[in-house]
């Protein structure tokens, strides 16, 4: 939401040497050994999605 923003310099970062905390992300499924092919696809979009700086990242 904020790319552009950031890009046009009409944003400006405050607090540039804080962070969040790092926190994890979890699929959660009953068997691994049974996991459906749309399930895999998905866990591996959301990978693709939440690289390093995923926020600043352009929205499609």
């Amino acid at each position: 939401m904020a790319h552009n923003a950031l890009v046009a310099g009409t944003l400006v970062s405050l607090l540039e040497s804080w962070q969040l905390p790092q926190q994890e992300i979890h699929a959660v499924f009953p068997s691994p050994r049974m996991v459906p092919a749309k399930v895999t696809q998905f866990i591996a979009w959301l990978q693709g999605q939440f690289g390093p700086d995923w926020w600043a990242r352009p929205v499609p």
